[in-house]
């Protein structure tokens, strides 16, 4: 059995490092589903996302009330929603929703990062940061 280092008692010694990169990712994993969540939040408001809704639930609906019980092929919502079809087509693709990041998500990033890998916020900020840093320098090479 190899000698553990700093004493006999379990857990002694200095504890092994998190890795900046592994911090790093989870931070982003973090950030990136706290900014998607507020832009489906935000997008899920406006009349235009409400208006497309609205009229895939009528497609659905009719196509649920004209489906054939024998066998799994789909009936075509052209033909037995052309008006709903068409209002959909004519609402085009939806708008992208610019989110900006804010300061109460980014500690509590911290904050969840840190007790998961049990090292310091300000630790964490650091790890945040360097892997930001080699990201940015990466993409300009």
């Amino acid at each position: 059995m190899a000698k553990k280092r700093g004493g006999r008692r379990d857990n002694s010694g200095r504890k092994p490092k998190a890795s900046w990169l592994a911090v790093f990712f989870a931070c982003e994993e973090q950030r990136y589903k706290k900014l998607e969540k507020r832009a489906f939040d935000r997008h899920e408001q406006t009349s235009r996302a409400k208006k497309a809704r609205d009229l895939q639930v009528s497609i659905g609906r009719t196509l649920a009330r004209f489906r054939s019980p024998i066998g799994f092929k789909q009936p075509n919502p052209d033909k037995l929603a052309p008006k709903a079809v068409a209002d959909l087509s004519k609402l085009g693709r939806l708008k992208s929703i610019s989110i900006v990041n804010s300061k109460i998500d980014r500690k509590e990033i911290l904050a969840s990062v840190a007790e998961d890998f049990a090292i310091s916020p300000a630790t964490v900020d650091r790890f945040w940061k360097k892997g930001r840093r080699v990201q940015r320098d990466s993409a300009k090479d």
